[in-house]
């Protein structure tokens, strides 16, 4: 950490760059979450502890399905899922009914969600295979399409009437490349789910609290 920061140093040096109104402005700027937090209320603090119960059966049904990537991600994510989502309640009443409606103690839609998770969790373990083959076929697929647009004729643009008898040529052409950019963002936010749930459940605490209700995790390195 020290040769990171003496490198930062020395690249913001103003006898260097010759900006010496401007040293190390990012550097010593305040940290964005103190922007960000303020004084919260009892009302979100409710609402955090009504979403942190329900994360906290969505955790115990991740575990009860063997699924340890979603139940290290409920746990590493969660505690700050809940606290925004108590802060948004407290500002936003659509946002507070949701959160009363889904985690209400007659509300059978939380059992249903996680007995579908388990159930189409477990379905697409089973077909594995033939779910790890679609890739390819979808890039086969594509590289066949592309041949025969190599082999047609180009498309020609559509054409729009102008007044004065002029026309003007439009190409119609869509790209996603805007998808593979938010594909990008998601997986540089996100952790490798096997190395999430080395993270997550090599804390000594929680493995003893959960030994203590009878769930053994058990590593498998």
């Amino acid at each position: 950490m020290t040769e990171i920061q003496d490198d930062l140093d020395d690249y913001f040096d103003p006898a260097d760059n010759g900006h010496a109104d401007h040293d190390n402005v990012i550097l010593t700027a305040p940290d964005f979450a103190t922007f960000v937090k303020g004084n919260r209320t009892p009302n979100a603090k409710a609402y955090e502890r009504k979403v942190q119960s329900a994360l906290k059966t969505t955790f115990y049904g991740a575990l009860k399905n063997q699924n340890l990537p979603d139940a290290a991600t409920v746990l590493y994510y969660g505690p700050g899922f809940a606290q925004a989502a108590g802060d948004l309640a407290d500002k936003d009443e659509r946002v507070a009914r949701g959160i009363d409606m889904l985690t209400a103690p007659d509300n059978p839609y939380v059992a249903f969600t996680i007995a579908a998770i388990g159930i189409a969790g477990q379905l697409i373990r089973n077909h594995q295979d033939t779910l790890s083959a679609i890739p390819e076929a979808v890039k086969e697929g594509r590289r066949e399409r592309r041949a025969r647009k190599a082999a047609e004729t180009p498309h020609k643009p559509v054409q729009v009437k102008l007044p004065f008898g002029r026309t003007l040529n439009i190409g119609l052409r869509f790209r996603f490349r805007s998808l593979r950019k938010l594909g990008l963002l998601i997986k540089l936010r996100s952790h490798e789910p096997s190395q999430l749930v080395a993270e997550v459940f090599s804390d000594e605490k929680l493995l003893k609290t959960l030994a203590k209700e009878g769930i053994v995790i058990r590593s498998h390195g």
